[in-house]
C-alpha cells in the first residue's frame, strides 16, 4: 500500500524519510488513496496569504496653524540678515581707494583739480 504524508498528503516514495513537497519527516502508517487530498487543492491551500499592510499615515498636522507661517518668515528674516551682513562685510572689506578724489574735500585730485 502506498505511503503518504500527513502534512500534505502527497504520495511519498518507497523508504523515504521525508516528503519531497513540504519537507515534513514522514510517518509510518500509510494513507488509503480515496482519503488523500488533491495536489492542486493543497497547492492552493498551502499558498501563504498575501501580506496588507495598512495604508500610512498621513504627515500630523501642526498643532499651531500659525505655526509654519512663523518659521517661513524667521527664513526670509534670517536670509534678508546674512545679505545685509554680507554688503556690510564686503563694505568694510573692499579696498580703499586711495587715489580718487574726495567727492565733498577741496580740490585734492590727482587729475589736476588743484
Amino acid at each position: 500500500m502506498a505511503r503518504f504524508c500527513t502534512q500534505c498528503g502527497t504520495a511519498l516514495d518507497k523508504g523515504a524519510a521525508f516528503c519531497t513537497v513540504c519537507g515534513s519527516p514522514a510517518a509510518g502508517s500509510p494513507m488509503p488513496a480515496a482519503a488523500a487530498p488533491e495536489p492542486a487543492a493543497e497547492a492552493a491551500s498551502a499558498a501563504p496569504a498575501p501580506i496588507t499592510l495598512p495604508p500610512p499615515d498621513p504627515s500630523p498636522e501642526p498643532a499651531d496653524p500659525g505655526a509654519a507661517r512663523r518659521k517661513r518668515w524667521r527664513i526670509v528674516l534670517l536670509c534678508l540678515l546674512i545679505l545685509l551682513l554680507g554688503i556690510v562685510i564686503g563694505y568694510l572689506l573692499a579696498p580703499k581707494c586711495h587715489q580718487c578724489p574726495n567727492p565733498g574735500g577741496e580740490g585734492s585730485s590727482m587729475h589736476g583739480g588743484g
